[in-house]
């Protein structure tokens, strides 16, 4: 059994959060394919090959009943699928019109038969497939299906694309009442692997996440959660026991992510409105589990502890051994336009001297790792300005090694976030 994660648009970040993920919850030796979104779609027949196979039996009874669940603990995976198999072989096959007869027929034999209408989409992760194609492939596939007495219902992308969303797949309940197939790229140019959806992120766990925590916090750069939770996860590693310590918790947005993924979470911020703000956000959400369908295998969240305190100076709080540490720190102010390389210059020294004052009672925690937001700002006129090599530079000194794995931020965003991953040399 070769499970398959289609990775979202932060590409690096989805993976590393994959990788962490699988090897810590799932099993250390399960083969796995990562597929990132489109247009940078790729597949790896056997990756990684030192991992090696667990028995059929066995990754069966891992990936079914812990699937559904981890899909919700993965910030940056839109799908998680099994590539269906052969005689133990995972099949690659080339796609193009002339074989779509022969695809259809596959994709009959690899669905749930039932004796009421069976609901099926059709999603292509990647490749040069378009909507007139897919169609046609539906259309051959709901044949078959006739031909053997199969009532069918095909499900189809709404905006002429070549992939459901999310929304369609749980509106038409393909998993529940049907079947999603996937056509995965394979590492051969112009081939393909069949696969079938097992889960598919849910939007409503972040939308509920982002809109309904009573103190919200948008002049602090408000942390998406779904990114948020991919740096907890990144930092957390393989670690089963470990604490989350968040120098600069703002609103608790980190905090509540470690909380739901069920680790420890201590947080310190030097303004007294924001310690509040993340208390209060914390007890918002341990009311919600006792309500919220998407935590709903969560008896109690785990402790968590937050205090007053200026970052600049070491607390009298000792965190938790071990830890890692995870944190956005000050962004600097909000901004209204792009500042010009001499405003830029002047929020970009302020906010390295803060990093930099810092560093010393980071250290001082021994963190097994730290994941690390530093911004960087976009000038008027195009250019950009960025402190991350300085930080690098600065933290490598102390013993840590580490680098920039993503850049995150919108198209029109004033300023972006360098995500930095250390470790302990």
């Amino acid at each position: 059994m070769v499970i398959g994660y289609q990775a979202g648009r932060i590409k690096e970040l989805s993976e590393l959060e994959i990788k962490s993920v699988v090897a810590r919850d799932v099993a250390p030796s399960l083969a796995l394919s990562i597929v990132s979104q489109k247009p940078l779609a790729y597949h790896t027949d056997k990756w990684p090959t030192s991992w090696g196979q667990l028995p059929i039996e066995r990754a069966s009874s891992i990936c079914v009943k812990a699937l559904s669940n981890q899909i919700m603990a993965l910030g940056g995976t839109i799908r998680i699928y099994e590539l269906l198999s052969d005689q133990a072989q995972i099949e690659s096959f080339i796609l193009n019109p002339n074989n779509f007869s022969n695809l259809a027929k596959k994709i009959w034999q690899s669905l749930p038969k039932t004796p009421h209408k069976l609901n099926v989409g059709l999603s292509v992760l990647g490749g040069e497939l378009n909507f007139a194609q897919l169609r046609k492939i539906m259309q051959l596939l709901k044949a078959e299906a006739k031909n053997d007495g199969q009532s069918m219902r095909v499900v189809m992308p709404k905006d002429r694309s070549c992939e459901l969303n999310a929304a369609a797949v749980m509106g038409n309940n393909l998993l529940t009442k049907g079947a999603e197939i996937v056509l995965v790229p394979s590492a051969r140019p112009n081939y393909y692997h069949l696969g079938l959806t097992l889960a598919i992120h849910n939007p409503n766990r972040d939308a509920w996440l982002d809109f309904k925590i009573p103190r919200p916090d948008a002049r602090s750069g408000m942390l998406p959660p779904k990114l948020a939770r991919m740096m907890v996860n990144i930092g957390v590693g393989e670690e089963k026991e470990v604490t989350v310590f968040d120098p600069f918790c703002g609103n608790g947005r980190v905090l509540m992510e470690a909380l739901l993924l069920g680790y420890p979470a201590f947080g310190r911020d030097i303004d007294m409105s924001k310690v509040e703000s993340t208390k209060q956000n914390i007890g918002w959400l341990r009311e919600s589990v006792k309500e919220a369908p998407w935590l709903s295998n969560m008896a109690q969240l785990p402790e968590a502890q937050i205090f007053q305190a200026d970052a600049r100076e070491r607390a009298k709080i000792i965190v938790p051994k071990p830890n890692v540490i995870v944190s956005e720190p000050w962004l600097g102010p909000p901004l209204r336009h792009y500042p010009n390389f001499n405003e830029g210059g002047k929020i970009a020294n302020s906010v390295k001297a803060l990093i930099f004052s810092v560093i010393p009672n980071l250290i001082a925690e021994n963190p097994r790792k730290i994941v690390l937001v530093v911004p960087k700002w976009r000038l008027a006129g195009g250019k950009e300005l960025s402190i991350t090599s300085d930080i690098l530079d600065e933290i490598i000194k102390t013993g840590y090694d580490g680098s920039c794995i993503a850049n995150v931020g919108r198209n029109d965003s004033f300023l972006t976030r360098d995500i930095l991953l250390l470790n302990i040399k």
